[in-house]
């Protein structure tokens, strides 16, 4: 199986990166890490301008799913007659929130807030409810009293060039964001598509969450196992997370020999981990409760023959890897060496 094979056998997968610029209103008060408030405070907004219940609470309940936006990106269903994850309740949702990386916790009126959203598939379709949903966002207000901002602005940018304006709100104004970013260009941008790849380093920017195989917890948690993030969990975690994006997502199925690359993940070596676990938490609405969302930050380092395996990592820097990735949690970035 060659390089260019697998990167034929990943071209369906489709994406969109943008990114929402939000004016503060009122003085907001938010969490150092923002991604489970954006995210959560986008569904509590999807819901009330694209849910087709007015009474609905749960969309586990509803007799409607399989027609229902908020159902298809929010807590997206299993579709019948599905070939994959059949045994699942929810498959991986067509989005990720990508918050800023700094800790600033309070926004003056008049300051902005940014942060991006990626798009996969035809999620691209539904942009303007993500727009009015966030808009909506701002009228019932964000983070701590729920303060109020505003949509300002919404850019989309590929690998390369400038970006392009998408959404203004003076000119109250869709545009033409151009075509979606296909893998084909992302693996092209990332400098690892001419000759062998035989080290790489993964940064992990914010927590990555890996379930320990065959046992309870996380790969790295307190208390848990002491098996470091092998190579082979991370792209077991990865080429599934990829997969079914693209069978759900994007209406084509991966077709790899998996066994093969799974075999040759297993042979690549740790050459150094600097990895820790980071604890987060998030409050759920719904449980009412506080919900643990800690994973492993830092870096760490793998050599072997990595050639086959670099198109996976470069999606892996745009659409995440590992659980909770709605959050953007899971985000990595990519060092070859």
């Amino acid at each position: 199986m060659t390089h260019a094979e697998i990167v034929q056998a990943l071209e369906p997968l489709q994406l969109y990166k943008l990114r929402f610029v939000l004016r503060a209103r009122d003085r907001l008060l938010l969490p150092p890490y923002k991604g489970a408030t954006l995210r959560g405070g986008f569904g509590r907004a999807l819901m009330r301008v694209a849910c087709l219940s007015p009474l609905c609470k749960l969309s586990i309940e509803c007799q409607q799913k399989e027609q229902c936006l908020y159902a298809y990106l929010f807590e997206t269903p299993v579709p019948q007659g599905s070939q994959v994850l059949r045994k699942n309740s929810n498959v991986p949702h067509p989005f990720v929130i990508e918050p800023p990386l700094d800790t600033k916790t309070v926004y003056e009126p008049g300051q902005t807030l940014n942060f991006h959203l990626v798009l996969i598939g035809r999620a691209w379709e539904y942009l303007p409810y993500f727009l009015v949903a966030f808009e909506e966002l701002g009228h019932l207000g964000i983070g701590r009293g729920k303060r109020r901002c505003e949509l300002e602005e919404v850019y989309s940018f590929g690998v390369s060039g400038p970006e392009k304006l998408v959404y203004s709100r003076r000119a109250r104004r869709l545009y033409d964001p151009g075509p979606p970013i296909c893998a084909e260009q992302l693996i092209q941008a990332s400098g690892g598509q001419q000759g062998e790849v035989k080290a790489v380093q993964i940064e992990f920017l914010t927590p990555g969450r890996f379930l320990l195989p065959e046992e309870r917890g996380f790969v790295g948690q307190p208390g848990a196992s002491a098996k470091p993030l092998e190579f082979a969990i991370l792209w077991g975690a990865l080429v599934r997370r990829i997969s079914s994006l693209m069978y759900f997502h994007c209406d084509r199925r991966l077709e790899l020999d998996f066994q093969v690359l799974k075999a040759l993940a297993q042979q690549i070596s740790i050459e150094q981990d600097e990895l820790r676990w980071q604890e987060r938490e998030r409050y759920s609405s719904r449980r009412h409760e506080r919900l643990k969302l800690g994973g492993l930050v830092g870096k760490i380092r793998y050599a072997g023959e990595l050639t086959e395996f670099w198109p996976f990592l470069c999606l892996g820097e745009w659409v995440h890897v590992g659980k909770a990735t709605p959050f953007g949690l899971g985000r990595i970035r990519l060092r070859l060496s």
